[in-house]
C-alpha cells in the first residue's frame, strides 16, 4: 500500500541530506536553495513544500535526531547507571551531530535558532534527559535537595551546548564526543551526587 506520509518524509530527508553534503563542501552562507534544488533534481516550489527557508531546513535535524533516538532505543538505561546513561546519550548525540560537519553545527547551534532555547519544555533532548532522571528516581535515586529534574536537565544541556560551541569555534579542533565524555562526566559528579 502506498503511504504518502512515508514517501514525503523520505523525500524531505533526501533533500536535507543533499543540503548538508553541499553545506560541508561550500559552507552555509554560499549555499543557496537553488543549488540544493539543482542537486536534488527538484523545483524550488517542491523545496518550499518541505521547508520554508534554509534555517527551516537546518531545523529538520531536530526531527532527524528524535527519530534516531527512538530507533536506537536511547531512552532506556540499557544496563548502565544514571551518570553513565546520560554521558553515553550525550556522547552519542555529539557523534551524531558532528557527523553532519562543522558548517552544519556552526549554523544549527546558533542563538537565533529557537531549538536552542532551553526554557522550552518541549525540547526533546531535555525531555530525554528528564526521562533518564525519572527512571533513576523510580529505581530509588534521590535528587539533590532543592533541585528538580528539569533544572538538572537544563544544566546538563547548558554544559553540552558549551562544549559544542567551543568545538565549533575551534573549527572541530578536538574530538567532540571525547570532550563530552570528559567534561560532562566530571560535571555530573557535582550535579548528581550519590544519594
Amino acid at each position: 500500500m502506498y503511504d504518502k506520509y512515508d514517501d514525503s518524509n523520505s523525500e524531505k530527508q533526501r533533500i536535507f541530506n543533499i543540503a548538508t553534503r553541499l553545506m560541508d563542501k561550500i559552507g552555509y552562507e554560499k549555499l543557496s536553495i537553488r543549488q540544493i534544488c539543482t542537486e536534488a533534481g527538484i523545483s524550488t516550489g517542491k523545496f518550499y513544500i518541505y521547508f520554508s527557508s534554509k534555517q527551516d531546513l537546518l531545523n529538520h535535524f531536530y526531527d532527524d535526531v528524535q527519530q534516531k533516538i527512538a530507533e536506537e532505543s536511547l531512552l532506556k538505561f540499557n544496563g548502565l547507571g544514571l551518570k553513565e546513561s546520560i554521558v553515553e546519550f550525550y556522547r552519542w548525540y555529539a557523534d551524531y551531530t558532528s557527523s553532519f560537519g562543522i558548517e552544519f553545527v556552526i549554523n544549527y547551534f546558533d542563538p537565533h535558532n529557537s531549538a536552542m532555547d532551553i526554557t522550552i519544555w518541549s525540547n526533546f533532548i531535555m525531555s530525554t534527559t528528564d526521562s533518564y532522571l525519572e527512571q533513576a528516581i523510580q529505581s530509588g535515586y534521590k535528587l539533590p535537595a532543592g533541585k528538580t529534574i528539569h533544572q538538572i536537565s537544563q544544566q546538563i544541556c547548558m554544559i553540552f551546548k558549551g562544549i559544542i560551541f567551543t568545538w565549533a569555534a575551534s573549527h572541530g579542533n578536538f574530538r567532540l564526543s571525547d570532550m563530552v565524555v570528559d567534561i560532562l562526566g566530571a560535571s555530573l559528579i557535582g550535579l548528581l551526587p550519590e544519594s
